[in-house]
């Protein structure tokens, strides 16, 4: 039983990640469409549900963040970003900092009455491509030859 969980509090930052992470960028993907069919939420439902953004937004943030657990020190977070372009986690990691840039940043800027429909749907569909994106690069990550399946 100690073998077990022994290493458990290393290996639960990832599991959490890899549930929590993908899970907040599919809802968000489910959101989008509804927002983007209400004018990019800017009146009553949709406005409304632009509120309810931060949903999936902590649920990503709650696994991202729980990743840093594996890294020994959260300091080390730093240097997973010398590895872009030729390492899959770094790329990973890279493509939902994109993705919690565009979706936060519109999460806030949906508060305020100077977004406009054209604006925001074209915002939304940014978003919706950075999700998916951040979804293909979490499973190039996993699938490379050292991860055990």
């Amino acid at each position: 039983m100690g073998s077990f969980f022994g290493n458990w509090h290393q290996e639960a930052g990832l599991a959490i990640f890899t549930t929590l992470a993908p899970s907040g960028l599919v809802a968000m993907l489910l959101l989008l469409p509804i927002l983007f069919a209400w004018g990019g939420g800017r009146k009553g439902e949709g406005l409304r549900l632009c509120n309810y953004l931060m949903i999936p937004l902590g649920v990503t943030l709650l696994g991202f963040v729980a990743s840093t657990i594996q890294l020994g020190t959260p300091a080390n977070a730093l240097y997973v970003f010398t590895g872009i372009g030729r390492s899959p986690l770094s790329n990973e990691v890279l493509s939902v900092v994109v993705y919690f840039g565009l979706a936060g940043s519109y999460w806030m800027l949906s508060f305020g009455e100077w977004l406009k429909a054209p604006m925001a749907r074209a915002w939304l569909v940014t978003i919706g491509i950075s999700a998916l994106f951040a979804l293909v690069m979490m499973g190039r990550a996993y699938s490379i030859w050292t991860i055990p399946t």
